[in-house]
């Protein structure tokens, strides 16, 4: 993982996503150059709270959980009925 003076000084554009802490939030960031066309090279930083990007994987895993549980519902039916028959 490339660390914030790499970033700055190398001629890469982006740097990989790194995990921070800014503003007292436990955050996952990637640094980027905003361009050097005019004079100094300028920087940001985007950031997105751990919290949030770990809530939105924990609703995906819930709901493949969810549909495995309904596709298994309806094969065990499925499978009853078929083989009264």
């Amino acid at each position: 993982m490339l660390e914030v003076d790499e970033v700055v000084s190398a001629e890469s554009e982006v740097s990989e996503v790194f995990e921070a802490r800014f503003a007292g939030m436990d955050v996952f960031a990637f640094i980027s150059r905003l361009g050097a066309d005019i004079g100094d090279t300028g920087y940001y930083i985007a950031t997105v709270e751990k919290s949030l990007e770990l809530e939105i994987l924990t609703r995906l895993q819930n709901n493949i959980y969810a549909t495995a549980g309904v596709s298994l519902a309806i094969t065990i039916a499925l499978a009853l009925i078929l083989g009264r028959t």
